[in-house]
C-alpha cells in the first residue's frame, strides 16, 4: 500500500530533473573557459555547445551570507524551470548571479533577455 502525499503528484511535476543539472568541477570549468558569456547588470549567462541541455547555478561569493546565496540559487532554478522551453537545446548553461539584485522579476527579465540574445546569435550562426 503506497501513501500519497497531500500534494499528490504535483511535487514530481514541479521538480527540475537531476539529469538537467550540470555537475562536476570539470564541466563547470569547461563552460567557464571555452564558453561564451552574455553579461547583464545582475546576471551572467555562460553557454557552450554540447550534446544535451544541462544547466548549473552559481552565486558570487560577494554575497557574504550563505542564506542569501542559497535563496538566489533557488530563484535562478525556479526561473529556469518555468522558462526552460525557451532555452535552446544542445547547450550547457551556467547562470551566475552577481548578488546585486534579489528581486525575482528583475532577475527573470535579465535572464530572458540573455536567452533571447543567445537565440539571435544561434540563428545568425546557422
Amino acid at each position: 500500500m503506497s501513501k500519497k502525499n497531500w500534494y499528490g503528484d504535483f511535487k514530481n511535476e514541479a521538480r527540475l530533473p537531476k539529469v538537467e543539472i550540470l555537475r562536476g568541477y570539470r564541466s563547470f570549468d569547461r563552460v567557464f573557459q571555452k564558453g561564451i558569456s552574455i553579461q547583464k547588470s545582475h546576471t551572467i549567462l555562460f553557454f557552450l555547445q554540447a550534446n544535451e541541455k544541462k544547466i548549473g547555478f552559481v552565486v558570487s561569493k560577494k554575497v557574504r551570507k550563505a542564506v542569501l546565496r542559497n535563496r538566489l540559487k533557488r530563484k535562478l532554478r525556479e526561473i529556469y524551470r518555468l522558462n526552460k522551453n525557451i532555452f535552446p537545446d544542445n547547450y550547457h548553461y551556467i547562470l551566475l548571479a552577481r548578488g546585486t539584485s534579489y528581486n525575482f522579476q528583475e532577475l527573470k527579465n535579465e535572464i530572458l533577455q540573455a536567452v533571447a540574445e543567445l537565440t539571435r546569435l544561434n540563428n545568425v550562426n546557422e
